[in-house]
């Protein structure tokens, strides 16, 4: 498993990094080297994500074909080819996960608005 292949395992369950952290039973800042790709992924968290998605009825098939074609042409690339994309990648998973943050923060703001409104 890679680092495209467990941030899709992820989105398909619809977590957010703490959330699939706290599944695979280790700390956010660990994912998120697994996700960008700093830390190799042990065996163990890949059998942990790969159950994740068996409970969840997902097809680890379709996941994991389509990284595997992306990652087959990633690995043909020059090292110094690699390099803007690991950067894009890495910058649009930091987006996504403020966009997470903010989202969770707006909803906590709302639930506390109507709770105020309920009593008042």
């Amino acid at each position: 498993m890679n680092s495209l292949q467990l941030k899709e395992v992820q989105n398909i369950l619809g977590k957010n990094q703490q959330e699939i952290a706290d599944l695979l039973e280790i700390s956010k800042s660990a994912y998120q080297k697994y996700v960008y790709g700093e830390r190799e992924i042990p065996r163990k968290i890949e059998i942990k994500a790969q159950k994740l998605l068996s409970k969840n009825n997902s097809s680890e098939k379709t996941v994991f074909g389509l990284n595997d074609a992306i990652k087959l042409i990633f690995d043909n690339l020059k090292e110094a080819e690699k390099t803007p994309f690991m950067q894009m990648y890495k910058e649009t998973i930091e987006q996504r996960a403020i966009m997470e943050e903010r989202e969770r923060i707006y909803q906590k703001m709302l639930k506390s608005k109507q709770q105020n409104e309920t009593q008042g």
